[in-house]
C-alpha cells in the first residue's frame, strides 16, 4: 500500500472522498472533523491544494463520525447522537431519505479504536451501497448489511465469526472483502495514537465467511508526529484508498495479490 498523493487540511480530523460511481458525479467532497453540518466541494485535488471551494453545503442536521461516502451523486451519512442513515442529494443540495440501521450502536457504542463517533461507517463496493456497524447482539463484532440506496432499508446483513470492531483503527471494503487496519505497536489492546505505519491484520469475506490476516503493512497520509485515522474508503473507480489522518488527506494506491 504506497501513499501518492497528500493534501493538508484545516481540520485534524475528517473525510474526504469522490464518486466511485461510474456514472456520478466529479469532483471531491472534504467533511472537516466528527462532528459538524457544513462540507465544501472541490473541482480538483489542484482545486484542493490551492483551496479553491466550487461549493459549500450545509445539512439539517450535523454528521456522527467518519464514515459518510458519495454514490451516484448522493451523500450518504449518519445523523449525530441516533443511527440514522441519511440520503442528501449532492446536485439539488436536499435530503432525500432518512431512515434508522435498526440495532445499530451509536454514539460511541461500538466505534474504531480511536472512538471519534464513527459506530456507523458507509462504504461502496462492487455499486452497492454498505454499512460496517456493530450490534449488542454481535458482541461488538463487525456487522456488514447491504443498504438500498433509495430507500435505505436493510437488503442483507452478514455478521463476522471473530474480531471487534473497536480493535482496529478502520475499515474499508474491496471486492467483497473487509480489510481491518490495527492500529498499535503490539497487541490489538496497546493502542497507538501516533504511529504512521501499521498492518492490514483482518480479513473477511462476508458472503462466504472466509477470514484471513493478510499482515499488510499500512502506510497513512501524515507524519509519525499526526494524530489518528479518519475516513478509510476504497474507490474503485479510481482505484485508490482515500484516507485521512491528523490534518492530511491522502490517496493510497492498494497491490492486490
Amino acid at each position: 500500500l504506497d501513499v501518492g498523493y497528500v493534501s493538508t487540511s484545516a481540520s485534524a480530523m475528517g473525510a474526504w472522498m469522490s464518486d466511485p460511481s461510474l456514472v456520478g458525479l466529479d469532483g471531491y467532497w472534504v467533511l472537516p472533523d466528527y462532528s459538524d453540518d457544513n462540507f465544501r466541494e472541490y473541482a480538483s485535488l489542484e482545486a484542493i491544494e490551492t483551496g479553491s471551494i466550487s461549493r459549500s453545503f450545509e445539512l439539517e442536521d450535523d454528521w456522527a463520525g467518519t464514515g459518510h461516502v458519495v454514490r451516484n451523486g448522493v451523500l450518504y451519512y449518519n445523523e449525530e447522537g441516533s443511527n440514522e442513515l441519511v440520503a442528501f442529494d449532492l446536485e439539488t443540495a436536499t435530503e432525500l431519505m432518512r431512515r434508522p440501521l435498526t440495532g445499530a450502536g451509536f454514539d460511541n457504542t461500538f466505534p474504531y479504536s480511536m472512538g471519534g463517533s464513527t459506530d456507523i461507517d458507509l462504504a461502496v463496493d462492487e455499486g452497492n451501497l454498505y454499512a460496517i456497524y456493530s450490534t449488542t447482539s454481535a458482541a461488538g463484532r463487525f456487522v456488514v448489511s447491504r443498504i438500498h440506496p433509495g430507500s435505505l432499508a436493510v437488503m442483507d446483513t452478514w455478521t463476522a465469526s471473530s474480531q471487534l470492531k473497536h480493535h482496529y483503527a478502520g475499515a474499508f471494503l474491496a471486492c467483497g472483502v473487509l480489510y481491518a487496519i490495527n492500529y498499535s505497536t503490539g497487541p490489538l489492546d496497546d493502542y497507538c495514537a501516533y504511529c504512521e505505519e501499521t498492518t492490514v491484520d483482518f480479513s473477511w469475506n462476508w458472503s462466504t465467511g472466509a477470514t484471513g490476516a493478510p499482515g499488510m503493512i499500512f502506510t497513512s497520509p501524515g507524519g509519525s508526529g499526526s494524530m489518528n485515522i479518519g475516513a478509510i474508503d476504497f474507490n474503485a473507480r479510481d482505484g485508490k484508498i482515500y484516507a485521512f489522518r491528523g490534518g492530511y488527506m491522502g490517496l493510497i494506491t492498494p497491490t492486490w495479490d
